[in-house]
């Protein structure tokens, strides 16, 4: 009996060892193949109706929109208040949406269904479907502006939607999926791959790579007037995270800081990177739970802070700034719970007000899957 006992607890601790080293603390989302999703699992549904009450007598709040790829749920909440409004259903358990982008009005959003190889368009009031755009298999990401909306998947690279039209009109193939995306003032689009850095122009009809570097993961971000593109990246998994500056116009390398985080690949992970509206680079690092504010000035980082929310194990992995830069978010993940033979990493919202200082901790739920936001 004893060694029964100590079979199945050395099994628990495999199971939850493998769950661990497979999903890294990020937002699951294969970790559901349909055949595997219990018939009595919790699968929640929202209610359409009691959001939009709630978001109307939230008046002219400042709201995000957080999808969730896992339960396939759309949570609105208030950045104001740091209440949560509700949720309402965009897509089927195990089939949601990855991430969001809204257009210029803010009348409607779209979000890409990496299992449905399709990018859909809502209303933004009513949350009601408006279109389904077919692109390439699993995209996980979308960034916008005013004209066109930039779909990356993992098999053919960037889909460049007009958002007149609301059709694909290009293709631009890349060797690797893109990492990361981010668009200048000028209407240029920069990619981050495993090769360094790719420029479209807005259409997509010229493509470019300004950056040359063979990198395991990387971030990008660009200042306020588009003559600089920061380029964190890491050669390896055993390589701390340098951080590069790039004069955009001719492609010199500006200035190089090393050593980004505390520890270097897999646990510091330098996980996303914004500029403020001062042109301060923020960027962060799970594993060491802080926020680092870079200053171009200086050449330096001019100060950290912590940004993990309480009860949630993993530390901040994307941040994002409201559109007048009063606010910044950070979305983290959380432990390992097990539950019907699978994975769960519930996530967690902090919101902080322009000088990084906490004003709401906000849990988001028990389901993971929730990677990105965008605010209305």
């Amino acid at each position: 009996m004893y060694l029964d006992n100590k079979k199945i607890i050395i099994l628990i601790f495999v199971i939850i060892l493998i769950a661990l080293i497979k999903f890294g603390g990020q937002g699951i989302i294969n970790d559901f193949p349909d055949s595997n999703v219990p018939d009595d699992y919790y699968q929640p549904n929202g209610n359409t109706e009691d959001l939009i009450n709630a978001m109307h007598e939230a008046g002219d709040h400042l709201l995000a929109y957080l999808p969730n790829s896992r339960s396939g749920l759309l949570t609105v909440v208030d950045i104001e208040t740091g209440s949560i409004l509700g949720s309402v259903k965009l897509g089927e358990f195990g089939k949601g949406p990855f991430n969001i982008v809204f257009t210029p009005d803010r009348v409607r959003f779209l979000c890409p269904f990496p299992k449905l190889d399709k990018v859909k368009m809502f209303d933004s009031d009513s949350f009601e479907l408006v279109k389904e755009i077919g692109v390439g298999d699993f995209p996980v990401f979308i960034i916008g502006d005013d004209d066109y909306a930039y779909v990356y998947s993992e098999d053919s690279g960037v889909h460049v939607i007009d958002l007149g039209s609301l059709k694909v009109i290009r293709v631009v193939s890349m060797q690797e999926g893109p990492e990361d995306g981010v668009i200048a003032p000028n209407g240029y689009v920069y990619f981050t791959n495993d090769f360094g850095v790719t420029r479209i122009n807005p259409d997509g009809s010229e493509v470019k790579q300004v950056v040359s570097m063979e990198s395991e993961e990387s971030q990008l971000a660009i200042n306020k007037d588009g003559s600089v593109l920061y380029y964190a990246y890491c050669v390896d998994y055993e390589s701390h995270y340098n951080l590069l500056l790039f004069d955009t116009s001719s492609w010199e390398t500006l200035f190089e800081l090393e050593e980004m985080t505390e520890r270097p690949a897999p646990d510091g992970m330098v996980r996303s990177m914004i500029v403020t509206e001062n042109d301060y680079l923020l960027y962060t690092d799970d594993d060491s739970s802080q926020v680092y504010t870079f200053d171009p000035a200086s050449l330096r980082v001019i100060n950290t802070v912590y940004a993990e929310i309480e009860g949630l194990h993993w530390g901040p992995q994307e941040i994002f700034s409201s559109p007048n830069g009063d606010y910044f978010c950070t979305l983290s993940s959380g432990g390992i719970a097990i539950e019907g033979g699978h994975v769960d990493i519930p996530s967690g919202l902090l919101v902080m007000d322009e000088d990084l200082n906490w004003i709401h901790e906000i849990q988001l739920g028990e389901y993971a899957g929730v990677n990105f936001m965008a605010f209305r």
